[in-house]
């Protein structure tokens, strides 16, 4: 019961996809590629003692925790090779929580937004993938937890030094 993270990946006919988490993040899960009309999506909670522990601020890098769990204990400086850079922050609007699917999508636009600001161009023409993290409806509403953090990342290996700007 802990943030939801949804992997996005930018492609040429569409400004956004959503794709299967890579093995780092969701190990042993099976689903079709996205198709450009209706793509496809999978989310992981962190368990509520990572819950606590993971809060990612802008401009942080990490690395994947050896289990393949996303945790703040991964935090790195982005100038060491890292798997992904939190890009942008923001938190929701207050009232009810209006449901998983509804905050994923308000993420997933929020991140698909600021994705070219950060990186000074289309994400599809680096080949780059990003990806939200949520807040359950318990963090909503047992800590008020409206935040949105937006992660990109390499799918091909650990970066060293900071996206931003990489397609300036």
């Amino acid at each position: 019961m802990g943030h939801d993270v949804s992997r996005l990946r930018a492609t040429a006919p569409m400004a956004s996809a959503l794709v299967i988490l890579s093995a780092a993040l969701l190990a042993g899960c099976a689903s079709s590629p996205p198709t450009p009309d209706e793509p496809t999506e999978a989310a992981v909670s962190l368990s509520p003692e990572r819950q606590s522990r993971f809060v990612a601020a802008t401009g942080e890098c990490y690395v994947d925790d050896p289990t393949g769990e996303v945790e703040i204990n991964g935090l790195v400086d982005c100038e060491e090779p890292h798997d992904y850079e939190i890009y942008y922050a923001e938190e929701l609007p207050d009232g009810e929580f209006p449901g998983t699917t509804k905050v994923r999508e308000s993420a997933e636009l929020i991140c698909a937004k600021q994705l070219p600001v950060f990186l000074g161009a289309p994400s599809a023409e680096l080949g780059l993938e990003y990806f939200a993290i949520t807040p359950t409806v318990t963090m909503w509403d047992g800590d008020g937890d409206r935040g949105v953090s937006c992660a990109v990342t390499d799918p091909d290996g650990p970066v060293t030094g900071t996206l931003q700007n990489a397609g300036a």
